[in-house]
C-alpha cells in the first residue's frame, strides 16, 4: 500500500453520533440549490446525518438561501461562509476536513438526489463490506431544452457492471459521478500533488479505491445538472483530458 504525506489533516475519530457527513461545495447555484438542499432533507434515514456546506463567496443569492435554511434546520446544517472566493479545489478539501461522519456522502449545488432511500441503501450496502471503502450509482444525466424543459441526457454507470471494482477498474473511465458516492472517511486522504489538480472529486475516490474495493448499486440514485453557468459540464473534451 502506498503511503502519502498528508497536507490536510482529517479528524481521526468520527463522530459516533454522526454516520454521514453530506459535502456539498457551492458558488453561484441561486437556481439549484434548493432543489439540492430538499433532496437531501427529502431522505427516509434511521441514523444521524450533518449537510456540510462551502459556500465560496456566491455573488447571486445562494448564501442568503442556505441561510434561511440554516435557521430552519439549525441542527442539520454547517455552513462554511467564505469571505472571499478560495476556488473549487481548496473549498472542496477544507469543506471535507470539516466533516465529522464515518462516511462522506457529497453533492453539488446544482445536482440532486432523486431517490429518498439513497443515502440508507448505501449505509446498508458499506456496513455489510468492511473491506469495501466507496460505493456508487447510476447518474443521470439532466439538461434544458429550448423549452426551459429539464430532459434526460443519458447516464453515469461503469461500462461494464460487476460485484467489484478496482482502482485500475475506475481510472480509465468516469464510471461514477460525484453525487452517486459514498466513501469511507478512514479511507480519505490528501497527498500533495492534490493541490495541483483541476478538481478534488475524482481524485478523492480513486485514492480511496486504492485502498480497497468499490461496490456499484444499479439503480439511478442522483440527478447531474449539464448547464452553462457549471464549471465542468462546458468545458471541452480535450480540455477535460489535460485536466
Amino acid at each position: 500500500m502506498i503511503v502519502y504525506e498528508r497536507e490536510v489533516t482529517m479528524q481521526k475519530e468520527h463522530n459516533s453520533n454522526i454516520l454521514v457527513s453530506i459535502l456539498m461545495i457551492t458558488y453561484n447555484h441561486e437556481k439549484y440549490i434548493a432543489q439540492a438542499l430538499e433532496s437531501i432533507l427529502m431522505q427516509d434515514v434511521n441514523f444521524n446525518y450533518e449537510i456540510i456546506i462551502g459556500e465560496d463567496c456566491s455573488t447571486d443569492n445562494t448564501r442568503e438561501i442556505l441561510l434561511e435554511y440554516k435557521e430552519k434546520y439549525s441542527d442539520k446544517f454547517k455552513l462554511l461562509l467564505h469571505n472571499k472566493n478560495i476556488v473549487m479545489m481548496k473549498n472542496t478539501l477544507s469543506t471535507l476536513r470539516s466533516c465529522s461522519g464515518k462516511y462522506i456522502a457529497m453533492l453539488e449545488g446544482d445536482d440532486y438526489w432523486i431517490d429518498d432511500e439513497k443515502l440508507s441503501k448505501q449505509i446498508v450496502f458499506m456496513e455489510n463490506r468492511s473491506d469495501y471503502t466507496m460505493c456508487g450509482a447510476i447518474t443521470e444525466r439532466i439538461r434544458e431544452n429550448d423549452n426551459n424543459e429539464w430532459i434526460s441526457d443519458g447516464n453515469i454507470l461503469p461500462s461494464v457492471i460487476k460485484e467489484s471494482y478496482s482502482v485500475e477498474d475506475l481510472i480509465p473511465e468516469y464510471s461514477f459521478h460525484t453525487s452517486s458516492v459514498m466513501i469511507r472517511k478512514s479511507a480519505i486522504h490528501f497527498p500533495k500533488w492534490l493541490w495541483d489538480m483541476y478538481c478534488a472529486d475524482r481524485p478523492i475516490y480513486l485514492l480511496a479505491a486504492e485502498q480497497g474495493s468499490v461496490g456499484f448499486i444499479p439503480e439511478v440514485m442522483s440527478a447531474y445538472r449539464l448547464h452553462g453557468g457549471g464549471i465542468w459540464s462546458p468545458t471541452s473534451q480535450m480540455d477535460k483530458a489535460k485536466n
